[in-house]
């Protein structure tokens, strides 16, 4: 595939979880805080599966600044409504104007020229 760069990318199994595409690579769209925190969330537990079964287990908290429902994509819903409308309207002026432009052209068709 040929996705440009920039491309917001996201997996419809994984609700809040969006990427962007560039240069070949998805990169997550998060703050820098909250994908550090993910890092070190990632490689605790890489820890935790190599350490023997002794250890307790951790709780692994997010910086109170991740919000994850700030990842969501908003509803495009009013905006493609909103968007249709628009084209809508233009389309019926446009037709509009060409019919009254038919009018007039067919009004100056048929007066016959003086003699």
């Amino acid at each position: 595939m040929d996705v440009p760069d920039g491309t917001e990318v996201w997996d419809a199994d994984v609700s809040g979880l969006r990427y962007t595409w560039n240069k070949g690579e998805l990169v997550p769209m998060v703050e820098p805080e909250e994908l550090d925190a993910l890092k070190r969330t990632t490689e605790q537990m890489v820890l935790s599966q190599d350490a023997p079964q002794s250890v307790q287990p951790q709780e692994l908290q997010l910086p109170q600044t991740a919000d994850i429902s700030s990842t969501r994509t908003q509803p495009r819903f009013p905006v493609r409504a909103v968007g249709s409308i628009v084209l809508a309207a233009i389309g019926c002026v446009l037709l509009f104007l060409a019919v009254r432009n038919r009018k007039r052209v067919k009004a100056a068709n048929s007066e016959t020229p003086p003699e």
